[in-house]
């Protein structure tokens, strides 16, 4: 039928069947939304502005012709575009080249109303940046349902986009929160004078929070207590768990005198607040630079590796079996001690060093760390060890590491006079 030849009334007759319908209830963000129609056709623009006010939208606006349109667009961003293609000055082409140039309108929705059905003809509308398309004659259920689909479309993508900057605004806060728990620079800087010792740390969690913690702390002038625990799984929930542990053991911490009984009383409060299935590996002592010792209880930690006399003799492991904390009420832990002298150096390490796998799907293992530390000790002293292992251990294996890594390096500097 010819459009051209019909009345305005004969034209809008078909919208006046959507209303009637009432099929089309819409979202009050979906009605309120701002829908700007762009035709040279005044008979066109009327009757898709009657066929949408009647489906309930409220916010319509029009445009004649392509100049127009993006003069409309820059001042006031619609949400939706309803573009004619063949038009004088600028044509629908053009006007979909230009917005797609502009961050701003980059993925504005456009509808583009074409009497062309070709397949040359349709592909280039999307190429010049259409989002979708509807045929002439239009045909009015199909417009208000595509242009309704269209702009659920892009609420939903702005509900998901906001929730997506809230919950990272609230991850990057909750990681600030965690990384608080860790000692600081200067908190480092004076153990080391105080207790004439080195101390590196690393840290590389597999997402924005993680489930591994230590700390390290001053018992007396003679005495250094230091922790590292690592809860199963990783992410939030892990690191709720490192929160509610750091908690315990602010209340506990001069117990660790005992490591022993330290882990015990630890052990005796997370059974009673971790659900099934969560537990926490962990490793606690101190050094007792008098007695040229390291007293440590273990809760199933990785094995720590010491180096003595500076690298002079090779890496060895220490014992550190035990039960993980929050699996069983009667867990007992056993007090170990192991000489740790000047110019000795403690490695302590999450089990993410040891169960990564190279490129050929083998995991580093103990025995690949202690390769690692030995090859690092021919480039330079245990000062940096840590630095240096690390980098041949991501060198080596396959990334990204799926499970968060800590380590942490101790050495034995002097004796104070």
């Amino acid at each position: 039928m010819d459009l051209s030849a019909m009345t305005i009334e004969q034209a809008l007759e078909p919208a006046l069947d959507i209303a009637e319908s009432g099929a089309f209830g819409l979202h009050s963000d979906i009605r309120r939304s701002k829908i700007l129609i762009v035709d040279d056709s005044t008979l066109i623009r009327q009757l898709i502005h009657r066929t949408l006010s009647q489906a309930g939208f409220s916010e319509l606006r029009f445009a004649k012709d392509g100049e127009e349109a993006i003069e409309s667009v820059l001042v006031d961003t619609p949400d939706l575009i309803v573009l004619d293609i063949q038009m004088p000055r600028i044509d629908g082409y053009q006007v979909c080249s230009t917005l797609r140039q502009h961050d701003e309108t980059s993925d504005l929705p456009i509808i583009v109303q074409t009497a062309h059905d070709d397949a040359d003809a349709r592909a280039r509308v999307f190429q010049v940046g259409a989002t979708d398309i509807i045929g002439k004659p239009i045909n009015p259920p199909e417009l208000v349902a595509r242009v309704r689909l269209q702009l659920e479309n892009r609420l939903l993508i702005r509900n998901l986009t906001s929730h997506n900057e809230r919950l990272r605004q609230e991850l990057d806060a909750a990681h600030e929160m965690q990384a608080f728990l860790q000692p600081t620079t200067t908190q480092i800087r004076d153990l080391e004078e105080r207790h004439a010792i080195k101390i590196e740390s690393f840290t590389d969690t597999s997402s924005e929070l993680g489930g591994d913690n230590w700390g390290i702390w001053s018992l007396d002038d003679n005495r250094l207590a230091f922790h590292m625990v690592d809860f199963s799984g990783h992410g939030v929930v892990a690191a709720l768990n490192v929160f509610r542990l750091h908690t315990l053991m602010q209340e506990h911490k001069d117990e660790v005198f005992d490591p022993a009984g330290f882990l015990w009383r630890l052990n005796h409060l997370l059974t009673a607040v971790l659900p099934i299935g969560q537990f926490a590996t962990m490793i606690c002592g101190y050094l007792d630079r008098p007695d040229n010792q390291l007293v440590y209880a273990s809760a199933s930690a990785p094995s720590p590796i010491i180096t003595r006399q500076g690298g002079k003799e090779p890496p060895i492991f220490i014992d550190s079996s035990g039960l993980p904390l929050g699996i069983s009420r009667d867990a007992h832990h056993e007090v170990r001690r192991v000489p740790f002298e000047p110019g000795d150096h403690l490695f302590l390490y999450s089990d993410a060093v040891t169960e990564a796998l190279d490129a050929q799907g083998n995991a580093v293992e103990e025995s690949g760390l202690v390769g690692l530390i030995e090859a690092s000790l021919t480039d330079g002293g245990l000062e940096t060890v840590v630095q240096r292992s690390l980098a041949g251990f991501y060198s080596r294996v396959s990334l990204p590491i799926t499970d968060d890594l800590t380590a942490i390096g101790i050495l034995r500097t002097a004796n104070r006079s």
